[in-house]
């Protein structure tokens, strides 16, 4: 993989990263309302495996607790 390949692959990375983090922040939105900073934060600093497991559990969470799955 050329230099030029792996940079791109960042950038795509970070891309649907960032495109995941904005979908799951719109639906804790319309959902409860726009969430505390510090939430924001977390949700664009976690992981992939996380952010998955938050999607999934946005649909039937009553709460922010109940989405964070503790």
């Amino acid at each position: 993989m050329t230099t030029a390949d792996q940079l791109h692959a960042e950038g795509y990375a970070r891309g649907v990263a960032l495109g995941r983090a904005k979908a799951l922040l719109q639906l804790v939105t319309h959902k409860s309302g726009w969430p505390p900073s510090h939430i924001i934060d977390t949700v664009f600093n976690a992981d992939q495996e996380q952010m998955s497991a938050w999607l999934g559990r946005i649909l039937t969470a009553k709460t922010m607790k109940d989405m964070s799955g503790d």
